[in-house]
């Protein structure tokens, strides 16, 4: 296995604000205040995870505004759509 320097950044956790300095492969890694892991935002907590997801879910749910207006599709077909496709996407590794 090899670590992608491209690819790989650092970030510093606890308390206070700093920064490193850490090279690989002759690289210096990016240095990130923020990341997300999960679709949970490491520094910003609960209320941007909640907005982050909203988002997607409503992003997704316009992509899909074609099935939405398509007359030839049933209710039940479009529902099923929606419960896989948005409602999973903003739920997702969320406790119910």
């Amino acid at each position: 296995m090899k670590t992608n320097a491209a690819k790989t950044e650092t970030q510093l956790l606890g308390y206070g604000s700093g920064s490193l300095s850490i090279e690989l492969e002759g690289q210096d890694l990016k240095h990130i205040d923020e990341f997300v892991y999960l679709v949970v935002n490491s520094v910003e907590g609960t209320e941007a995870d909640v907005k982050q997801r909203i988002g997607i879910a409503s992003g997704i749910f316009k992509m899909l505004s074609k099935i939405w207006t398509e007359r030839d599709l049933s209710k039940a077909l479009k529902t099923e759509v929606f419960e896989v496709m948005v409602i999973s996407a903003l739920l997702q590794n969320s406790e119910i």
